[in-house]
């Protein structure tokens, strides 16, 4: 095994109590090869050596300015002039290391300065927090407000995997804040006083296990959506990511290409403007005007492994019909899929949209029936409060009495649509007339309810 990674916490208040333990991995025989995202330690298998490491704090960027490629090399040069091997970085952390053995300068030798720089690299990160944590208060509290009754929650595995990491990244983000106030408060009073910096030698355990997990649920996001786009052929399960991967490329560009410039701080914000707008102009066109492009075509499925009504089900008439597809998959609900079967010649027939899940077991299905329900209220709610005249009372009504299936009700006024739950099972049709007796037998057949 010629890598090893390891998941630990290196910030502005711990990083000397990192450098021994850099060094008693180099004596095991593992030199660090690099750190990705700040977090994920990578090990290259080596010789055990006695080596030394230093790991130096250098404002590397601000929220509109960024450190050249020449001044970055400068810094680097000077370390590695009065004997320092260069080994990676992990933000505004530089690591470096020598064996043991050798004499050479101290990269930092006066205290205050090197205070002076981790209260600016501190002070930003605080900043950052200000804006940080109630985004994330904010989103956690969305996608957790009343989770029972979100459709999209039971049927898609990015929403079960993202519902965990929310309020993990608030408490990680509050307890980093804390932590780095306190550490700059304690010795600004140190410094003031002569006496040197103390860092914090915790383990750090907590925010190590919360870092794990959010790293293990960005793997399976990535798996996730390969799978339903490749595996599923489901290219609309790429839009949910779409706005972070365009915002991050925007981010990108603003902080290689912009940042590093003489450009006056004025023009870097209109500059960063200009690229927020064209990255949401990208979304817009993408996702809204082109999402018929993304749409997977299935005009001949396979009625025993797909529960679906067609518009041809209904007619005697030679139809010309397409069918449109959108496969999920989630561990709460394993198979799940929306089906519109569309009339392409007789406007007298109706397009027809089966909605189809089966869950783990009963109890999830009813809670899944109950959540459609409870999502067309709140649609309808909507309507009403947009000036449409709609009873909630009087639309939703039971249909069990028509269907007899484990649960049914009408979800439309004129009843075409209609959710229905048998076992495991939870059906939403829309299209027909589905308190005809003729509508429900046929439907019935087709979907196996019999």
């Amino acid at each position: 095994m010629k890598y090893k990674v390891a998941i630990k916490y290196l910030n502005i208040i711990n990083y000397p109590y990192m450098e021994e333990y850099l060094e008693n991995m180099a004596r095991e025989g593992w030199l660090l090869n690099k750190i990705v995202l700040g977090n994920i330690f990578i090990f290259k298998k080596v010789q055990p050596q006695e080596l030394e490491f230093s790991i130096s704090p250098y404002e590397m960027e601000t929220f509109l300015n960024r450190k050249t490629k020449v001044e970055l090399e400068e810094f680097d040069a000077v370390c590695q002039l009065v004997g320092w091997n260069y080994c990676t970085k992990s933000y505004d952390l530089f690591i470096y290391y020598k064996d043991r053995d050798s004499q050479v300068l101290d990269i930092h030798t006066d205290e205050e300065e090197e205070f002076n720089l981790l209260e600016k690299i501190g002070e930003k990160y605080i900043k950052s927090f200000y804006f940080l944590t109630p985004l994330l208060i904010f989103y956690t509290w969305r996608n957790l407000y009343n989770i029972q009754n979100n459709v999209f929650f039971y049927t898609s595995a990015i929403a079960q995997i993202i519902a965990p990491i929310l309020p993990i990244g608030v408490i990680v983000t509050i307890v980093e804040w804390l932590k780095i106030k306190n550490f700059l408060k304690l010795n600004r009073k140190n410094v003031k006083m002569g006496n040197g910096i103390e860092y914090k030698d915790s383990k750090f355990q907590l925010l190590n296990l919360a870092y794990t997990i959010v790293f293990i649920s960005l793997f399976l996001i990535t798996i996730y959506i390969l799978y339903v786009s490749i595996f599923l052929k489901d290219k609309i399960a790429i839009l949910p990511i779409l706005p972070v991967f365009i915002g991050t490329l925007v981010g990108l560009l603003f902080r290689f290409f912009i940042k590093p410039t003489k450009y006056s701080a004025q023009t870097k914000i209109l500059t960063f403007i200009a690229l927020l707008v064209l990255g949401i102009g990208l979304v817009n066109i993408v996702s809204v005007k082109n999402i018929d492009k993304l749409e997977t075509h299935m005009d001949n499925p396979d009625r025993d492994k797909y529960k679906i009504l067609l518009s041809s089900d209904f007619t005697e008439h030679n139809l010309e019909e397409e069918g449109i597809i959108e496969q999920d998959i989630s561990l709460l609900v394993p198979t799940s899929y929306d089906y519109i079967s569309r009339n392409l010649g007789n406007e007298e027939v109706e397009n027809i949209k089966t909605i189809y899940a089966k869950a783990l077991n009963e109890n999830i299905a009813h809670k899944l029936f109950n959540a459609h329900i409870y999502e067309y209220k709140k649609f309808l709610k909507k309507l009403r409060h947009m000036g449409f005249d709609h009873s909630i009372e009087s639309v939703v009504t039971n249909a069990n009495h028509l269907w007899n299936v484990d649960e049914a009700y009408y979800l439309r006024e004129d009843k075409t649509r209609v959710v229905l739950r048998k076992g495991k099972e939870v059906f939403v049709l829309s299209g027909e007339q589905f308190d005809n007796e003729e509508i429900i037998k046929i439907s019935k057949e087709k979907l196996g309810l019999e």
